[in-house]
Order: structure tokens, then sequence, then C-alpha cells
């Protein structure tokens, strides 16, 4: 096998990082215009159709989200349209910053404003022997913020936010497998599957990650006490990271 190169490693993770971040911009900015122009009651509604949004910019679904009409009921009025530009902040990153004081602001806002940081600091990471410790760190404090309950403010909303926001971030490592090597970490999608007594099938508890990666029991029982703790609903599909060492 030959070596691997961390420098296009880190470039690999710097580019899909910029993409995401990127992507976030327009959909930042369409919530910003709804929050403005609307009461804070339609917040969930302009956060879930910014999050329709993102997915098809991405190329991603959503677990169990078949197609676009399934946001349907999910409208943002035209009076969200982009405010004029001397209202707006210069860039993303500012952006995120002034959203972010605000009460309330929704988990696009904090998860746009993660990935832009861990962008902005990726390329002076290249030449630090701890860079690949420095990422895990990162990702899994990204991995945290994803499974943290919701504000009360978006339950109507909170199973498709919940699933979009998890799979944007899985997106942005399952997308190449080279810097998943790089970075020993694997996102599988694991089915709750309802059981009496026990919700997990005694035969589910080994399973395959992106095909080739076993998990095994040790760290599939850990999972299983994180998910049951969460309150995932039976029969959802969970994103969930499991740790390979590389």
């Amino acid at each position: 096998m030959s070596a691997r190169d961390p420098q296009a490693d880190m470039q690999t993770v710097s580019e899909l990082a910029e993409a995401v971040a990127r992507a976030l911009e327009p959909v930042v900015l369409r919530w910003l215009a709804a929050a403005r122009s609307q009461g804070q009651q339609e917040t969930a509604a302009a956060v879930t159709a910014a999050l329709a949004d993102l997915t098809a910019r991405l190329g991603i679904r959503a677990p169990g989200v078949e197609a676009e009409e399934d946001f349907a009921e999910v409208e943002v009025e035209p009076a969200t349209a982009l405010p004029s530009s001397a209202e707006l902040p210069p860039s993303l990153p500012n952006l995120l910053a002034e959203l972010d004081g605000m009460e309330g602001a929704p988990p696009l806002v904090a998860f746009g404003r993660k990935l832009v940081d861990l962008a902005g600091q990726l390329d002076s990471l290249v030449d630090r022997p701890d860079a690949k410790a420095w990422l895990r760190e990162r990702l899994g404090d990204l991995e945290q913020w994803v499974f943290r309950p919701f504000p009360d403010a978006l339950l109507p909303n909170e199973l498709r936010l919940r699933s979009a926001v998890r799979a944007a971030l899985g997106e942005l490592v399952r997308a190449q497998q080279d810097a998943q090597a790089f970075l020993g970490t694997r996102f599988c999608f694991w089915p709750i599957r309802p059981v009496p007594m026990d919700p997990f099938r005694p035969d589910d508890r080994r399973l395959t990650c992106e095909g080739t990666d076993e998990v095994g029991r040790a760290d599939w029982d850990l999972r299983v006490s994180e998910v049951v703790s969460q309150g995932y609903e039976l029969g959802e599909q969970v994103l969930l990271p499991a740790r390979v060492r590389v």
C-alpha cells in the first residue's frame, strides 16, 4: 500500500468543509430575511425550508425524505426575499457571528458557524504534528452538537431539522473515502427496530459501515444507550458516529 499524503488529505477535507460553508451562505441569508420580516413563530418553517434548500444544493437527502415535495407544507412567503445588500454583513462568518448572539438562534446558524470555523483553520494545520487529533476533536464537537435536543420552539419540525442537519454533517465526512480513513471516523445509518422489551434485535448488534467496516459489539452497545437517551423514534434511520482507529 502506498504511503498516504497527509497534506493532500488535509486539502480534501478543507475543500469539503469550504464547499458546505459556501452552500450554507444563501440559506442562512434567507433565514435572516425571514426572521427580520416575520415574527419568531415563522422561524421553524423558514429554517426547515432553508435546510431543504441546503440538502438540494449539496445533492444529499435527509433519511426518510423521498422528495422535495415532502417539504411542501413548509412555505416561505415572498416577504422573506433577501434584504438589500446594505443590510447584510459583508461575509458569512460575520453574519453567523451576528446571528449567534440572537436568542433562540436556529440549529442551521450554529451548524454553519462551526463548519466555517473548521474550514477557516484547516490550512494552518498542514504542518502540525497534532493535526489529525485536532480534526478528530473538532468533528467530535460537531457530532455532539448534532445529537443535542433542539430548542422547544422548533419542535414542530424537529425531526426534519434533525435529519437534514445530520445528513449535511454526514456528507462532510462520508463524501470522500480517503478523508474518512485519514480522520479515522465512519458514519453509519443504523435503523432502530421495535422489539418488545428490547428495541434492538440481537442480530443487529454487528452492522456494516459503508459496506466494508464492521462496528464491534462494544461500540454498538455504547451507541445504543446514546440513542435511547436521545429519544429517537423507532424506525427512524439514525446517523451515528463509529470510531475506527487507523
